[in-house]
């Protein structure tokens, strides 16, 4: 519903006219005043609704969406922005990145920023789903393995089955020494990881496990060397993300590990150069299709047309079998 400022004048038990005042800055109206109308007026929603009239008027780049992510030096935050940036352009609007790192604390810092500017119809919140988040307008978080769950004006885009799809596609190939390689920024994976091992009655050997303070493929590396030092190299590995899987699969070969043929190495998020490596990573992706779907009816009914509620979609992923895994060795 349209606010006016007839509504504002009755709310406040001001006259029309020096709500009109006091909002267009125009006339004298004291300062007392002019603060309690305002106050109002944002409670009520008007400022929210001029700024997108505003919008329509004179930009028509609307809806305006700014998108936290913690890098776009990954290929899969970097896609990921590209694929937001694209349906938000087609929808008519716009978007603004704001890069803030693995730092704690720093998306909520930039969130309360946003908030103070309230210059954006959305906010579009990248893998922070365990801390609590709250905006003016909508807020929708794209994440992984969560059971965060969505609170008013809140939307989550989850997608959690991305390690059971591997270990399933591993199992199915006699593996049952599977390990896992990670960072710091993964701890989520890994604690999934050894649920699902768990959960699937699978041997959980902690000497087959890693986790870096590093980034990318060289965690790989560093990884399968010390695997290899401890003497406990499994048939299979599960790595954080397929940066980690191509340091992986150089150091096994580069030790003498035949891949797939002596251990399997399997990645998470299908990035492009996955398909070119040497052997072809297998690896897990979001349904793309799905997950276009979800944020455009996020953005088209919660933010343009004012009228969805706070919601969860689970986005399924899909397993892209490469040459990278094979029957478990006798």
């Amino acid at each position: 519903m349209k606010v006016t400022h007839r509504m504002i004048a009755k709310a406040t038990g001001f006259t029309q006219s020096t709500v009109s005042k006091a909002l267009n800055s125009t006339g004298r109206v004291s300062e007392k005043t002019t603060e309690t109308i305002r106050r109002a007026a944002k409670e009520m929603g008007y400022y929210s609704q001029e700024r997108k009239n505003h919008n329509r008027r004179e930009s028509h780049l609307f809806p305006q969406i700014a998108v936290l992510v913690p890098e776009i030096s990954s290929w899969y935050y970097a896609n990921l922005v590209e694929m937001l940036q694209a349906q938000i352009e087609r929808l008519g609007g716009s978007l603004c990145v704001f890069v803030t790192g693995f730092v704690p604390g720093k998306a909520l810092l930039q969130l309360e920023t946003l908030k103070v500017q309230n210059t954006f119809d959305g906010i579009v919140v990248l893998d922070y789903p365990d801390q609590a988040m709250n905006a003016d307008v909508p807020l929708i978080m794209v994440t992984g393995e969560t059971a965060y769950v969505p609170t008013d004006k809140q939307y989550l885009i989850r997608y959690e089955d991305r390690i059971e799809r591997l270990v399933s596609h591993l199992t199915e190939l006699g593996h049952r020494e599977i390990g896992f390689l990670g960072e710091t920024n993964t701890t989520d994976k890994l604690t999934t990881f050894c649920d699902v091992m768990r959960k699937r009655r699978l041997p959980l050997n902690m000497d087959f496990i890693y986790t870096s303070q590093y980034r990318f493929e060289r965690i790989g590396h560093d990884g399968v060397a010390a695997l290899a030092r401890r003497g406990a190299v499994p048939t299979a590995l599960i790595c954080a993300y397929d940066e980690v899987a191509f340091g992986a699969i150089e150091e096994l070969e580069k030790l003498g590990y035949d891949v797939p043929g002596r251990v399997s190495v399997v990645g998470i998020n299908n990035i492009e150069y996955c398909v070119h490596f040497k052997p072809p990573l297998t690896t897990t992706q979001l349904n793309p299709a799905l997950l276009r779907d979800a944020f455009t009816e996020i953005i088209q009914k919660a933010i343009i047309e004012e009228g969805a509620c706070a919601r969860r979609f689970d986005i399924p992923s899909e397993l892209i079998v490469r040459k990278s895994t094979a029957p478990c060795p006798t």
